[in-house]
């Protein structure tokens, strides 16, 4: 058995930065080697500039899609803006890259995803963490909540340009059919943990003193309370703990229902 890790995040988008992409991969790196069993060489970080499309993908090739064999555990992250594309006149979730810019050829999406795990073994575990946001809406300051411990959030939605946004809102009111990057896991022995629902934000905020991803927060805090609890219960304690912030997000689990029942990257 061998584990296999990629964790992307983007802070330094040219047009619309973020500031806690980073600090997920930071603290998910660490917790990897300090609470799953994986060794540093053993997980691979790309981050701000160098998380371009081309080195995203030859990542994941690299360092999970081709080397992964029955009994691996793999895991990718991605904390990054995202959002939706129309495509052919259908909707697709798609990540940003920090070279992003609208068009298929910058973007990673749900179809291409698809395409890179559907090799994976079936006697091997896969979980995914999609830190982003994926419903179109514009990026924007949102107001800081009430509790103590949030004090400012950003949403990780790529600002949209006013007539692709139009389109893609024309599309969603003549009901044209969306597909989601839950659709990359269905058939495999895999999971993904995404930072809100289709039609919310995730947040980019400042949660005591550090700058994270609400959803990468609130994972890891429900991951190392409860180390043993099935996937199932680990996502409902992160949306408690939404909740109790006043966070106007809910993480979502798909995927194989199996592997849902289990705990965090588990055979």
């Amino acid at each position: 058995m061998a584990n296999r890790a990629l964790l992307v995040g983007i802070n330094k988008y040219p047009s619309a930065p973020l500031q806690g992409c980073v600090n997920d991969v930071e603290d998910m790196a660490n917790f990897l080697v300090n609470h799953c069993g994986f060794k540093h060489d053993e997980i691979a970080v790309l981050t701000d500039e160098r998380a371009t499309r081309e080195n995203i993908i030859d990542s994941l090739y690299d360092c999970i899609i081709e080397p992964s064999k029955i009994g691996d555990r793999m895991f990718f992250h991605n904390s990054s803006h995202g959002t939706e594309m129309l495509i052919n006149g259908e909707l697709h979730d798609c990540i940003c890259p920090v070279d992003f810019d609208f068009t298929t050829d910058t973007a990673i999406t749900d179809i291409d995803f698809r395409k890179y795990f559907y090799s994976l073994p079936q006697g091997a575990v896969f979980n995914w963490v999609a830190d982003s946001c994926f419903s179109g809406d514009l990026a924007r300051k949102l107001p800081p909540r009430a509790g103590a411990v949030v004090k400012y959030q950003l949403a990780r939605s790529f600002p949209m340009p006013f007539d692709l946004a139009w389109s893609v809102q024309a599309a969603k009111l003549r009901g044209a059919t969306t597909s989601r990057l839950s659709v990359a896991v269905e058939h495999l022995n895999g999971a993904l943990i995404s930072g809100c629902d289709t039609d919310q934000t995730s947040a980019d905020a400042f949660i005591e003193g550090r700058y994270n991803g609400a959803c990468t927060y609130a994972l890891l805090k429900a991951l190392k309370a409860s180390p043993a609890e099935p996937l199932t219960k680990i996502v409902t304690t992160m949306n408690d703990w939404m909740d109790a912030n006043e966070y106007d997000q809910d993480p979502q689990l798909k995927g194989n229902p199996e592997i849902r029942g289990k705990p965090w990257l588990t055979i």
